[in-house]
């Protein structure tokens, strides 16, 4: 936030108290999924030395929030407090009553928290309260969720294993809940690019009668994501897909809009449509509807690359499953490198440089 951004009208003090309020972060979530945008208007009295904390912590976020934008600031001679004003941004949707909310002073000295809820009871209806509610409700169930997957993933000490439940976490209905997931990887790690990807690992059913089976089964045990990982870790996962995406290659091509070479250049995961494939190899996956590629990198190295649709329950991949996918692929990548580099450290630890025999030490720990 600039310091010109703020009126010119108002003091230096009150500039600079807007400028340091602290504005919490689930405050600011709130308003960035209003359903629409608001205006703030102020009215300060030209007398007021400080204002609440509220009513500066309402200019800031108006400041800095693309769902609230701050709109006429007046100072007043003859008032000695502050009045504030929320309304819509734009014209109110036919059919829609009109709305607006004076905040006074008796609301503007009460915690931010009780100002935000007090706009929300009078501005959303019971549908759009529900929508919010659930959106948040999502978000808290997917983070925690990945919170316990990441740290199962920091107690693994096997990349294999530890990759597994990486897709257990894209495919879980507790967390990502991608109906499919694959893994695969350059077949060359040491050319300096990514030519052919080779599938190693994949999660998920391999037709819509074990789909059916396995999600039926899920329900039935009605297990925590604790215990799905817990399988996961011992091996407990289903096969079928896996079996056929280890026999597939992936390989970029140099067709317009080819999605492996478009995917492979990027940093976030990205979304493509099965019924436009332009790269051949990819039909292998029998992607339908949108499918989700995704990069791992490490410092600029691509260390493989993910698959994941929901081919069978015929969903489409919303903005949040890509938000939060994006978060936990960058997550597995430090882990990933890290127990590799591990890994690496501990069989050169065992092998005499010279000879490639195992050394003293190795014998000492089998």
């Amino acid at each position: 936030m600039q310091p010109d951004t703020l009126p010119s009208t108002l003091s230096e003090a009150l500039r600079y108290q807007i400028r340091t309020a602290s504005l919490p972060l689930a405050m600011r979530s709130i308003f960035s999924h209003l359903p629409e945008p608001l205006v703030l208007e102020v009215s300060i009295g030209s007398a007021v030395q400080e204002l609440p904390r509220a009513a500066a912590q309402l200019v800031k976020m108006a400041l800095v929030s693309e769902h609230l934008m701050l709109g006429e600031v007046t100072t007043n001679v003859i008032a000695d407090g502050v009045q504030m004003r929320m309304r819509r941004r734009n014209p109110t949707p036919a059919g829609r009553p009109e709305w607006s909310r004076e905040l006074d002073r008796p609301l503007l000295q009460r915690h931010l928290r009780a100002v935000v809820f007090d706009l929300l009871w009078t501005l959303l209806d019971s549908e759009e309260f529900g929508v919010l509610l659930q959106e948040f409700a999502f978000r808290s169930a997917v983070l925690e969720a990945l919170r316990s997957i990441t740290s199962h993933m920091l107690s693994i000490r096997d990349v294999d294993t530890s990759l597994y439940v990486m897709l257990s976490g894209i495919t879980s209905g507790h967390a990502l809940g991608f109906n499919r997931a694959a893994l695969f990887v350059p077949r060359d790690h040491d050319d300096g690019g990514v030519g052919t990807l080779v599938g190693v690992k994949a999660i998920g059913p391999g037709d819509l009668a074990e789909a059916r089976a396995i999600w039926e089964h899920l329900e039935y045990d009605d297990k925590g994501i604790d215990e799905l990982i817990e399988d996961t870790a011992n091996g407990k996962f289903e096969t079928a897909f896996e079996d056929h995406v280890q026999t597939l290659c992936l390989t970029p091509t140099e067709a317009p809009g080819d999605e492996l070479r478009r995917a492979l250049s990027q940093d976030g995961p990205c979304v493509f449509d099965a019924s436009s494939l332009r790269n051949p190899t990819l039909a292998a996956l029998d992607p339908v509807g949108p499918f989700l590629l995704s990069r791992v990198q490490s410092h600029g190295k691509t260390l493989g690359l993910v698959f994941a649709d929901n081919r069978y329950s015929g969903e489409g991949i919303h903005g949040d499953q890509l938000t939060y996918f994006s978060f936990f692929i960058n997550q597995t990548a430090l882990i990933w490198e890290n127990l590799a580099l591990l890994e690496l450290v501990e069989w050169q630890a065992r092998v005499d440089p010279l000879t490639g025999a195992l050394n003293r030490r190795a014998f000492e720990t089998v």
